[in-house]
């Protein structure tokens, strides 16, 4: 054989596998959708299901591009060899596709008894096979399923494959040369598209698999054969959950906040409280620092917009740290109550973490709303929401649905954050009982993502942030940040116009400093991790809940639900984990915590320093260390330590003693 009908032959085939392959994507996943999906779906759900054909296809092109390069780029290496190697290289390349055939349906069959069984893609619990009873659980695989028709109608396909392959299609088919190499131009980035799953855009990833608000939706997006990557990616990152020991319990609190019972504190009962309850609104915001926020000046470089008249005159903490320096660390320490960032990639994911802040609600007649600008899928956060009790959740799909100019600036992390607000306005209305709104924005997070219609503030006096940006982060960075804070506050000015504006608590903070800024400098060392804590609380919650508001308390994220807790609730007893009401409590000395800085009323303690830098003002420290009482040491490590016996004990359980 030639060099040109052995490149039509390995062209040709090469398309021909990749459509019969596709083929039996397109076939599963249909069946899927009928055998999983109800066929009475809602409208909005129904316009779902054209994202979940687009991208699941892309899923599918992705794996049978990726599957059928040794194919492919091994033939175009051989090549200039053709007439010698054309029958070993035709012999082998059929047992290659007919594994192909083989393993494809086969890996969908598996897929679609896992759905059946889990209803979820395959993830993380398919490693159950290896961490549990491997052969009770392989018994039980047996007794309920047809593994048998399984194996059989795969090797069928496997077998069909070969006899196609063994036919050596296209094999006699010739082009002159110069027609040929423009078809191998064509075909070659083509292929290389099919390999990424895009033609311009980053390669497709896990966050374009959220499609819908409907949970079965998304899970029918992914390709069996990626969604497995993503499950042994997940059992890599899985933190270690087991039972642990009440006594060991009781001596990390007793170190940690002073008392063997004080990881859980009860509100007073309180009849106002339980006559009104109040919409409660909590906004995380993306890199809304201090050490930004630092730089903000009124006449010529407004980092706030709209929201300086609510942070000048309502309640603003500004000693206050996230749990986290990342987002996934403080979403998961502060919504989850988790030292385990990946605690919804992990063993523990379907399991209901026992009191945890979500169930506080519900039981207090709450209903619970997340709200993001980016994918649900996103660290898998939605489905484990959903597990801890969240009623609903509305992510960039939902709101584009609600508001369809949103997509216009979509980016791969998600949407701008005004349409978050124009959701929640929307939602509000809607409320039948208390409600519990939880949110995530993104727009100040690469790649910044600012409408071309919005109306920027002046930002004129670059001067002294150049000293601590990156010349590549202007004007990008502090225009984000602008418009994020500006966009919030639009949001409260409508919202203190409405109906709501008696009857509903807010409270906004960072999920961590802003990144891109490197150190103020030692005496600074605070503000470079800092993150504002802002309040609206209307005055009758205020006064019937006896509040009181020191701005210079000292607060982090563990703080953040006792202080809604005792604003909203009576008589409710839930989990403190070490924090206060910052509105509420007596504690002269309360400390704030974070994966890499902690303080008290001395100073500032950096993880693992041993030493401590204390306070010369509210927000500076003196530059020179001292050494560090070996209590306070231990009390930080005991309460890190007390983090994980936690979140052991609320989803594993504790035994004695």
């Amino acid at each position: 054989m030639n060099k040109t009908r052995f490149n039509l032959y390995l062209l040709g085939n090469t398309l021909f596998f990749a459509l019969l392959f596709l083929a039996v994507g397109v076939v599963a996943r249909y069946a899927m959708i009928y055998s999983f999906l109800p066929h009475d779906l809602p409208q909005e759900a129904c316009k779902s299901l054209v994202r979940l054909w687009k991208v699941g296809l892309l899923y599918d092109l992705r794996i049978v591009c990726s599957a059928l390069i040794p194919f492919y780029l091994f033939g175009l290496l051989l090549t200039p060899f053709a007439s010698k190697i054309f029958p070993t290289f035709s012999k082998l390349s059929t047992y290659f596709l007919s594994l192909l055939g083989f393993l494809f349906p086969l890996i969908w069959l598996v897929n679609f008894y896992y759905f059946k069984t889990y209803h979820t893609q395959i993830d993380i619990f398919i490693f159950g096979l290896v961490d549990d009873d491997t052969l009770a659980i392989a018994q039980i695989i047996f007794k309920d399923y047809p593994v048998f028709w399984i194996l059989f109608g795969s090797l069928i396909f496997g077998f069909f494959t070969y006899k196609l392959a063994n036919k050596r299609l296209f094999s006699s088919l010739s082009l002159p040369a110069l027609p040929l190499v423009c078809l191998n131009i064509i075909f070659l980035p083509l292929f290389v598209c099919g390999v990424r799953g895009s033609v311009i855009s980053t390669p497709l990833l896990r966050a374009q698999s959220t499609v819908s608000s409907n949970p079965t939706i998304n899970h029918l997006v992914p390709n069996p054969i990626i969604a497995f990557t993503w499950a042994i990616s997940d059992y890599k990152k899985n933190a270690s959950f087991f039972p642990v020991s009440q006594s060991e319990g009781e001596r990390l609190s007793a170190l940690a906040l002073g008392s063997p019972t004080a990881l859980y504190a009860t509100t007073p009962k309180n009849d106002f409280l339980e006559k009104n309850p109040p919409f409660i609104i909590l906004n995380l915001m993306e890199s809304f620092g201090l050490n930004l926020l630092s730089f903000d000046n009124a006449k010529d470089y407004d980092l706030l917009g709209e929201f300086r008249e609510h942070y000048k005159s309502d309640m603003v903490f500004t000693r206050f740290l996230p749990s986290g320096n990342g987002t996934a660390p403080s979403f998961s320490s502060l919504y989850l109550s988790s030292p385990s960032a990946t605690i919804s990639l992990s063993s523990v994911k379907r399991i209901k973490a026992k009191n945890n802040v979500f169930e506080t609600f519900s039981q207090a007649g709450y209903d619970i709303i997340f709200v993001t600008g980016g994918s649900e899928s996103w660290h898998e956060y939605g489905d484990y929401l959903r597990t801890l009790g969240v009623n609903q959740v509305y992510d960039l799909n939902s709101i584009i649905d609600f508001f369809p100019q949103a997509k216009e600036y979509q980016s791969a992390y998600g949407i701008p954050d005004e349409y978050i607000y124009k959701t929640i306005e929307r939602l509000l209305s809607e409320c039948k009982k208390p409600t519990l709104f939880i949110t995530l924005t993104v727009s100040n997070h690469p790649p910044e993502i600012i409408p071309t219609h919005y109306k920027p503030y002046p930002l004129s006096n670059e001067k002294p942030l150049r000293a601590y940006l990156d010349e590549k982060h202007f004007p990008l960075v502090p225009l984000a940040y602008q418009y994020s804070n500006d966009s919030f506050g639009k949001f409260l000015t409508w919202l203190k116009h409405s109906a709501y504006k008696e009857k509903t608590i807010v409270i906004a903070t960072g999920d961590h400093r802003m990144r891109s800024l490197s150190s103020l400098g030692v005496q600074k060392s605070f503000i470079d991790f800092a993150v504002p804590l802002y309040l609206y609380v209307p005055k009758p919650y205020l006064q019937n809940t006896n509040a009181h508001f020191n701005p210079q308390a000292l607060g982090s994220h563990k703080d953040i639900f006792p202080t809604l807790f005792a604003l909203s609730l009576s008589n409710a007893t839930y989990l403190a984990n070490g924090g206060i009401s910052l509105l509420h409590s007596k504690e002269q000395c309360n400390f704030a915590y974070n994966d890499s800085l902690q303080a008290d009323c001395l100073g500032i303690y950096n993880e693992g320093g041993g030493v401590v830098y204390e306070w010369t003002s509210p927000l500076l420290i003196d530059p020179n260390p001292k050494p560090a009482p070996k209590e306070k040491l231990q009390k930080f490590q005991s309460y890190k330590d007390l983090q994980w016996w936690q979140i052991r004990a609320r989803t594993k359980g504790v035994v004695s003693p």
